[in-house]
């Protein structure tokens, strides 16, 4: 769909690996959200808090327009849920150029669409 393809790294890659291009293993994804986690620093809630987000998009999204999670759109999408249980836990602002500062290696300027 139109609406989600801001999601997709096939329009907006997040590096140059291709890892969009296969399934993900379940030990990649958690080795990335360690990686976030760890170099943002984040609480473990902010991560539950991701999943609360995560769950709720899904259902909602997949009522109206199909699956969001998908080979193409699951960095992004994971991304920018973590982003915004950031938002709602913290007191502090949290910006998007703070994730880009953490993670170099992945082009996130896009996300701030997605927000």
């Amino acid at each position: 769909s139109t609406r989600c393809s801001v999601f997709s790294e096939l329009e907006h890659p997040l590096d140059a690996s291709g890892a969009w291009h296969f399934p993900p293993h379940a030990l990649y994804v958690e080795a990335l959200v360690r990686c976030v986690q760890q170099r943002l620093q984040l609480e473990d809630s902010c991560l539950v808090i991701a999943v609360i987000l995560l769950e709720r998009l899904m259902l909602l999204v997949w009522e109206r327009e199909g699956p969001i999670m998908t080979i193409k759109t699951w960095r992004s999408v994971l991304l920018t849920a973590i982003l915004l249980a950031c938002k709602l836990l913290y007191d502090e602002k949290v910006f998007l150029h703070d994730f880009q500062s953490a993670l170099p290696e992945l082009d996130l300027r896009h996300l701030g669409d997605t927000e």
